[in-house]
């Protein structure tokens, strides 16, 4: 975010223009071909966007392995919830 000084609020001209741009963009990318609409923001081609079965895999491993860690942080929170109270 660019901060402006003085601070503005945003008016009603300020949406009808941001409006207005977005839909202009949206015209523009629907008359693109299909094999250009992947989004250039994301940075990643149309190749790239459909992961292969062990790019799938180590996400599900990756998963996993975050799913096991959180487990075990609430379950180590518990028990020392649990002690305090029993003091």
């Amino acid at each position: 975010m660019v901060p402006v000084k003085p601070a503005r609020t945003w008016t009603p001209q300020d949406a009808t223009r941001a409006r207005t741009q977005f839909e202009a963009r949206q015209r523009r990318l629907a008359q693109r071909p299909e094999s250009l609409r992947q989004s250039p923001e994301s940075g990643a081609s149309a190749a790239s966007a459909s992961p292969t079965i062990a790019t799938q895999e180590v996400v599900t491993a990756d998963h996993t392995d975050k799913q096991a860690a959180i487990a075990q942080a609430l379950a180590r929170a518990r028990t020392r919830r649990a002690a305090q109270q029993g003091r």
